[in-house]
């Protein structure tokens, strides 16, 4: 039996023990959660009037908690539209007039804005070739920058935000992906994957990445090259577009089979969960405290 003395901190224990528990278990449950469903199928109109919409880069707005789908049309519009988990439409930001036929699309934390990766603005699309813009745009549509990189990064291609003003760009069909600051588009690591498939994903709680093959998704240690894990992907060869981690770790696979003229297509899964020990759970609670934290103290 307990004396008294040892009560009260046995008691303390065990409700923080109890408290870490029942966290480890809701993100691991959400982690884990299963989502598929079709970026707003025919009836929901592109801006132009237009259904005949592919679906591209693929973002997650951790300010908004929202999935954002970049689509485009080869010849009328160039939109953001953003959903929930569950594929309900919330709203759309229209960039036709910035850019044409996005490709990348990656959401900045740090300074609230988005980067696109696309053809330049009323340059004659030619695929494979030069003429490939990196643009900064705020919520509202302004864009504030524009880069145009040089040899083999003129390519189209996926991004995604690693934070402190970093982002990696990865050339569609390329095994190479680049990590660069923005801040003076200065180049800081080259990193071949050895995956040639479309679409990359910063993951904040590794520093890893992970990356599609066609067949599978790969997660990739940044410092070694090595591939870590890898997961069945429900998107066929040659279908795959983008992939993004939510603020549960669940990694998210865009695809844009209906602009291949598949019936079934337009669609996002989270096929898997990026955690691969309990630790990373608390890792990601805490990190979705401080963050919650920091944005209720703004508004105060």
């Amino acid at each position: 039996m307990l004396k008294p003395k040892f009560v009260r901190p046995f008691l303390i224990i065990s409700v923080i023990f109890i408290f870490l528990f029942w966290i480890n278990k809701y993100f691991s449950e959400k982690c884990n959660e299963g989502k598929e469903f079709t970026v707003f199928p025919d009836e929901i109109k592109g801006l132009h009037g237009e259904t005949k919409i592919g679906n591209t880069g693929l973002a997650f707005d951790s300010k908004k908690k929202l999935l954002v789908h970049a689509r485009y049309n080869y010849t009328h519009s160039d939109v953001l539209y953003y959903s929930d988990y569950d594929g309900n439409f919330v709203g759309q930001l229209d960039v036709t007039n910035l850019i044409d036929h996005i490709q990348g699309l990656t959401y900045d934390w740090d300074s609230d804005t988005f980067w696109i990766w696309g053809t330049t603005h009323g340059i004659e699309h030619k695929p494979w070739t030069d003429g490939i813009s990196l643009i900064q745009v705020t919520r509202k549509g302004v864009k504030l920058s524009e880069h145009i990189f040089a040899n083999e990064l003129n390519y189209p291609g996926m991004l995604s935000y690693a934070g402190d003003h970093k982002l990696w760009l990865k050339p569609n069909t390329k095994t190479t992906a680049y990590l660069y600051d923005l801040k003076d588009y200065k180049l800081l690591r080259v990193l071949d994957t050895k995956i040639g498939g479309e679409g990359i994903a910063f993951d904040k709680v590794t520093g890893n990445i992970w990356v599609h093959d066609g067949r599978n998704i790969v997660e990739i240690d940044v410092s070694t090259s090595n591939h870590l894990r890898s997961f069945p992907s429900p998107v066929k060869l040659g279908e795959s577009e983008d992939v993004v981690i939510d603020e549960y770790g669940r990694v998210w696979i865009s695809s844009d089979e209906g602009l291949k003229g598949i019936a079934n297509g337009n669609k996002v899964w989270a096929t898997n969960c990026s955690v691969n020990d309990s630790i990373y759970n608390f890792s990601m609670f805490f990190s979705w405290f401080k963050r919650w934290l920091s944005t209720s103290l703004s508004f105060i």
